[in-house]
């Protein structure tokens, strides 16, 4: 059990929940407030994804032990005013703009809030790992590869409903890396991502996607 916490306003519209277990799916719908409790089985893990109107959703694993105490968890949700920015909770496979399978339900969370929050417009920005110089060339395959992700994710919210006119995808090649010289596999995978950064719709609306000639060369070999 625990509490849902803004970091911009005292009470959220649309709260919920959704509990993955196995595979297996059920939503909790709060009603009133921000409190919530949720059962959960002992020693598996367990997805949590909170959502709410005009904040981006989070996404927590969890895993209880017998041994655990039942004490009150506090949850950070950001909300979706402007320039406001996270990290999309997905994972690409290295040197392609495929998502590891196990994240593609969070992007549904995300669609899910978005259909809510009507007036919300994000840019996706693509990045990925490359230690060493910066690569600025946009016909290169690296920069490609950045753009492939975000165009992505963009796919995917506008096959869900999401209307094209609310979403910018843009790629970042290697420019913004978290870890710039990255030592582990966690890092690089930190560094293959896709952030959302909310934008006027003014500009979603007016530019256009980054585009490369042959983003099918990220995708599987059919």
């Amino acid at each position: 059990k625990g509490v849902i916490k803004s970091d911009d306003v005292d009470e959220l519209e649309g709260l919920e929940i959704s509990v993955n277990d196995n595979g297996i799916n059920r939503r909790v719908i709060i009603d009133q407030g921000v409190e919530f409790s949720v059962s959960i089985p002992i020693d598996r893990p367990v997805e949590l994804q909170f959502e709410a109107k005009d904040h981006f959703p989070v996404v927590k694993t969890l895993r209880l032990s017998r041994r655990a105490r039942v004490d009150n968890v506090t949850i950070p949700i950001v909300r979706m005013k402007a320039n406001a920015v996270v990290n999309l909770d997905v994972q690409f496979f290295g040197g392609r703009s495929i998502i590891t399978p196990s994240y593609m339900g969070s992007l549904g969370t995300l669609a899910s809030v978005m259909s809510k929050s009507t007036d919300i417009c994000l840019e996706l920005a693509g990045h990925i790992n490359q230690p060493g110089d910066i690569v600025d060339d946009r016909m290169h395959r690296s920069y490609g590869l950045s753009i492939a992700r975000a165009i992505v994710i963009y796919d995917y919210l506008t096959e869900s409903g999401i209307d094209k006119d609310r979403l910018l995808a843009r790629g970042h090649s290697n420019s913004q890396m978290k870890y710039p010289n990255a030592t582990s596999e966690e890092q690089a995978s930190a560094n293959r991502r896709v952030e959302a950064r909310v934008i006027s719709c003014d500009s979603t609306r007016i530019i256009p996607n980054d585009f490369f000639k042959d983003m099918g060369q990220f995708r599987p070999i059919e």
